[in-house]
């Protein structure tokens, strides 16, 4: 078992098996957009691919996702599920700033849509 020296409390160990629930700011049903999920299933594909997770089963809800998996390795210094939620939400505001800035304004408080990252908010 690969021991995370940058554990935080309630943060998971590699090569155990976790149920994992994330979700999207406030509730807001962002996920119900098919390109979205994309973004999702696309950043779970790499982490596949690249030997950091392994996924046994999935469900994408509007508003949070629900996922069984392993973590095998860290992502350098972060975990892949820290690493994911990271990337996920960039790859959001990313998609939104492009294809529908109003909702980006409507989904996202003010603060998250002034800046340029979401910094260590979730999904």
């Amino acid at each position: 078992m690969e021991i995370n020296p940058y554990k935080r409390q309630g943060q998971m160990d590699t090569l155990q098996s976790y149920y994992y629930t994330d979700s999207i700011f406030g509730m807001k049903h962002l996920l119900v957009n098919d390109n979205i999920k994309m973004i999702i299933i696309n950043s779970w594909k790499y982490f596949v691919q690249t030997n950091k997770i392994i996924i046994y089963g999935f469900v994408i809800m509007p508003n949070h996702l629900h996922l069984i998996w392993n973590m095998l390795h860290l992502n350098k210094k972060e975990s892949p599920a820290g690493s994911f939620a990271k990337f996920t939400a960039h790859q959001f505001q990313k998609y939104l700033r492009v294809n529908d800035p109003e909702k980006l304004k409507i989904m996202f408080p003010k603060r998250l849509t002034e800046n340029t990252s979401f910094g260590k908010e979730s999904l």
